[in-house]
């Protein structure tokens, strides 16, 4: 009897066994399948076809060039890290104080412009971003860069064609989807509104770059996108210079040949000066012979925070095609860049304009 029990004992412990071990190896299979779903969860594709893994958390950003960190500081201003460039005086003017401050981190963007690795680490950014063309160089910098950080980094597209998909791109990987959604349907928006002019109906336009305004971006460099999406045509059809850090050079008399519409010049920032053609172009009796001149259509491109037509490239450049298409077709566009612009800094850039403001913006674009 005392045998029976002892068997029967026996026999119930090892069924016990038998299934406890189905089961703890069932629990660690389910364990591993739940780990293998996350981890393949945080694989994302970014829009150079890269498969980048990201960590969990994101929440201190990186951007390699102004067109990144613009990108994020309008998504989520309190996850950038740094700015590339030191705000000038003008430029904070724009930025809530918050964020005027930031480090400066350099970057990779420009001819010979390298990002410092110790200093860029040293803000323990999460994650990187490189807004920039997609081509086998950029990639290849992108790749670069993450391999000699430690440190994940995805490429989103700089087009302004492609600008919504970018923000979409972005949102998703940063977990911000509904405010990337926002901003990137007005970018949408704004190219799906602009006008569409017949070839024969353009205005032609003159880019002006350098003191001298004899320095442009031809038809076909890439940062003639504003002008093309706004309806204007570039006097300046093509140039052996296919460089994407531009100044194509070109002489007054070709320039008086061309004989633009209108003309527009590109500020820069010194010493807290904006400094531009528009002054030579305006009163030098050189140019008088040029329509543009003669009929008084000669503006200087809105420059602070961030330019709204070229250099450096950023999303302003949304704001830059409403300016521009209203200033070429007023009777087609009727845009109120006054209240266009307050609408674009207090969505974009979390800042409410004043008239002051205003008028400091638009200092003679209009």
């Amino acid at each position: 009897m005392k045998k029976k029990i002892f068997s029967l004992i026996l026999s119930i412990v090892f069924i016990i066994t038998l299934f406890t071990g189905c089961g703890s190896k069932q629990n660690e299979t389910a364990s591993k399948n739940v780990e293998t779903k996350k981890a393949e969860s945080n694989v994302i594709k970014d829009m150079a076809g890269r498969e980048v893994k990201l960590p969990d958390k994101i929440e201190r950003i990186y951007a390699t060039n102004p067109a990144g960190t613009v990108m994020v500081y309008t998504l989520n201003p309190d996850k950038l890290v740094g700015w590339n460039v030191k705000l000038t005086e003008e430029e904070k003017k724009f930025i809530p104080e918050k964020y005027r401050n930031l480090p400066e981190l350099g970057g990779w963007y420009g001819k010979d412009t390298t990002g410092n690795p110790e200093v860029i680490l040293k803000a323990k950014p999460d994650i990187i971003i490189h807004v920039s063309a997609i081509n086998d160089k950029e990639k290849s910098t992108a790749d670069r860069i993450q391999k000699q950080l430690n440190v994940p980094v995805i490429i989103g597209d700089n087009s302004l064609l492609n600008a919504d998909k970018t923000y979409e791109f972005l949102g998703k990987a940063l977990k911000e989807e509904e405010r990337a959604k926002k901003l990137g349907d007005y970018c949408r928006k704004t190219i799906d509104e602009t006008a569409k002019i017949p070839e024969d109906k353009r205005v032609k336009v003159y880019y002006a770059e350098g003191l001298n305004g004899l320095e442009t971006e031809p038809k076909d460099s890439e940062r003639n996108e504003v002008l093309q999406i706004a309806g204007g045509e570039n006097v300046v059809k093509s140039s052996s210079n296919k460089s994407s850090y531009g100044n194509t050079q070109i002489s007054l008399e070709q320039l008086i040949a061309l004989n633009p519409e209108v003309i527009i010049t590109r500020a820069v920032i010194e010493n807290g000066k904006i400094n531009s053609a528009y002054d030579n172009i305006v009163n030098n009796k050189d140019w008088k012979a040029i329509k543009a001149v003669k009929d008084k259509k000669v503006y200087q491109i809105p420059q602070v925070p961030y330019n709204w037509f070229d250099r450096p490239t950023s999303v302003n450049r949304t704001i830059g095609i409403k300016w521009l298409s209203g200033l070429l077709y007023p009777n087609e566009t009727k845009v109120d860049i006054a209240k266009e612009t307050k609408e674009f800094y207090k969505e974009f850039y979390h800042y409410e304009l004043t008239d002051k403001d205003l008028q400091e913006i638009l200092y003679r674009a209009q």
